[in-house]
């Protein structure tokens, strides 16, 4: 096994963690406002794929079916990772503030 594949896994497991420690409020607001969504429609909750662990994971299965160089998944990662958190810093607060003014 190659010392870089396992260091993508590493990385890529401990991202959701990472990113869910420093999004905790608004993951937790998120997380009861979907809740109460899913109840108000009369449906079964189900895992939120705004949530760190299913971002990381969609992006770590499209890496792996690519087809792309260890090297190359590495990079792209490292960009990904840089990437959402900017993304992140927007997209959490803008989603909360809009399902609270949503009631």
């Amino acid at each position: 096994i190659d010392e870089d594949l396992i260091d993508l896994h590493l990385a890529a497991q401990r991202l959701p963690e990472i990113l869910e420690q420093r999004y905790e409020a608004p993951l937790a607001a998120l997380r009861s406002q979907f809740e109460m969504l899913a109840t108000g429609l009369r449906v079964a909750p189900g895992p939120n794929p705004l949530f760190p662990a299913r971002l990381c994971t969609v992006f770590i299965d499209t890496l792996a079916n690519a087809g792309l160089s260890q090297t190359l998944g590495m990079l792209l990662f490292r960009h990904y990772q840089q990437q959402l958190v900017r993304v992140l810093d927007e997209l959490y607060p803008r989603i909360v503030s809009l399902m609270a003014s949503a009631g």
